[in-house]
């Protein structure tokens, strides 16, 4: 649900590219990146040899004496490692004389710092190019960076290398160190530890949200009035859970026309909304981040439970915020929030254009095809404001642990994006991924005059990385 720009405060705050004609998506895939990357790593491209030329008829000689000049790419130059171990990367070698013609049939060996490579050693071809596969290292956590060397046999003298950045495959956030916290979140004094509540003049609050690790905890009241009674609590239990609560006797009406009072969660990533305040992402998903850099599939797990769910209107929601540049601004027009919703109740369904698509996730360890309502708020090229995008799971899970992956929901929300305005939404693949937002959206139920007591618990929290769905 979209936020206003200024909600952190006491109240809270808000590759690989292949285009299939016909298909109206963009599908995150290698193959335009690569030849672009080609061109970026080596600075220069390389023309095939043309018959008839002494690099084509003088194949079968030996050309040490030649070579002048070598540049080294790794396709892709990042990879997210395999828990099998099989993560690989493409390494290509470029050999030209002086005069920058490609030098064929050139003994060339390999060598690599980390991790393993196909061959030891092998000969161009006939564009002067050797090409050599590094799969993933043992021991990459945290990434590591191999170096794979490229060297003329007849002259050691004539090498160069790539390197290759193999990132963990896992985020884990919760359940975390029992050290950090516990913490406690109020309306009027934002977070405070745990001994000192409740809060007094003699205590004092913080004046910022908590951050430990990559995310950080937020209460996010940005939609309640200034006359309603009643608190969220925000605590990482001793067990290295999340508690939530939320629990408002009297809570006249939201102050802007949706039913969301509040969105208490936990961030990942650079928040649009305050950047300034944002916790520094994991190494191993460095946010903001190119849609079409993003690894094949980020899969996110939650194990959850939600209590008291009809007693409030709710939602149990991940809320992404993408831009269309790679600066962090306040959201504005072209910012793109989408939301992903495994339960809701008591009338939290949104407006606006709607289509109903299948995607498949897991549900306590089962893989399965589920229908999602996508919901979108102004996505007309027109919209002055940010477009918002709800992938909605039908049957609402409300306990339960519940694997998603993201990129098969951005591939959805871009393909309702193009058929509902395809003018404007033609470049979806340029967004950076800004933030990953995840908690539980609140409001009135019809006929209550408050809201809660209502909450939840997350029990484990994580993200995983270039790997299918379990």
């Amino acid at each position: 649900m979209t936020r206003p720009s200024n909600c952190r405060g006491p109240l809270g705050r808000g590759t690989r590219e292949v285009r299939q004609q016909g298909a109206g998506r963009v599908l995150l895939a290698f193959a335009v990146t690569t030849a672009i990357s080609l061109v970026a790593v080596l600075g220069t491209s390389v023309e095939p040899a043309r018959a008839g030329s002494s690099a084509q008829t003088n194949a079968s000689v030996a050309a040490a004496s030649t070579a002048a000049h070598v540049v080294v790419g790794a396709f892709p130059p990042r990879v997210w490692t395999s828990s099998r171990g099989k993560a690989t990367s493409t390494v290509v070698a470029i050999f030209t004389d002086a005069s920058g013609r490609p030098v064929p049939n050139l003994p060339v060996s390999w060598s690599t710092t980390a991790g393993s490579v196909s061959t030891a050693s092998g000969k161009t071809n006939t564009h002067g190019q050797a090409r050599v596969v590094l799969t993933q290292p043992s021991a990459i956590s945290p990434s590591k960076e191999a170096g794979v060397i490229a060297t003329d046999t007849d002259r050691t003298s004539l090498r160069s290398y790539a390197g290759v950045e193999f990132m963990p495959n896992t985020i884990s956030i919760y359940p975390k160190t029992p050290a950090e916290g516990p913490w406690e979140w109020y309306q009027s004094c934002r977070f405070v530890p745990a001994a000192k509540i409740p809060p007094s003049s003699k205590s004092g609050c913080q004046h910022s949200d908590p951050i430990f690790g990559p995310v950080i905890l937020n209460g996010d009241l940005w939609n309640l009035g200034s006359s309603a009674s009643g608190d969220v609590m925000m605590r990482n239990a001793s067990s290295g859970a999340l508690s939530v609560g939320v629990d408002f006797p009297s809570a006249p009406g939201a102050t802007r026309s949706t039913w969301v009072l509040g969105y208490p969660n936990i961030s990942y990533g650079v928040a649009p909304q305050a950047p300034a305040d944002s916790p520094k992402p994991s190494a191993s998903l460095p946010l903001p981040m190119k849609l079409e850099a993003l690894p094949k599939d980020l899969i996110a797990t939650t194990n959850y439970k939600l209590a008291g769910t009809s007693s409030v209107k709710y939602d149990f929601a991940y809320d992404i915020w993408l831009e269309p540049q790679h600066t962090v601004e306040t959201p504005r027009a072209g910012t793109l929030e989408v939301m992903v919703w495994t339960a809701d109740g008591n009338g939290a369904l949104p407006p606006g254009y709607k289509k109903t698509v299948s995607m498949d996730f897991v549900s306590n360890g089962v893989r399965r095809t589920g229908q999602w309502g996508i919901y979108i708020a102004n996505g007309d090229k027109s919209a002055r404001t940010t477009t918002t995008v709800e992938l909605v799971l039908t049957k609402s899970i409300s306990v339960g642990k519940v694997s998603v992956d993201l990129t098969s929901a951005f591939l959805n929300v871009e393909s309702a994006l193009r058929q509902y305005d395809s003018a404007h939404w033609s470049t979806f693949s340029d967004y950076y991924l800004d933030s990953i937002d995840l908690g539980s959206e609140f409001g009135r139920k019809s006929g209550h005059s408050g809201a809660g007591p209502f909450a939840w618990n997350l029990y484990d929290y994580g993200f995983g990385l270039g790997m299918k769905l379990p």
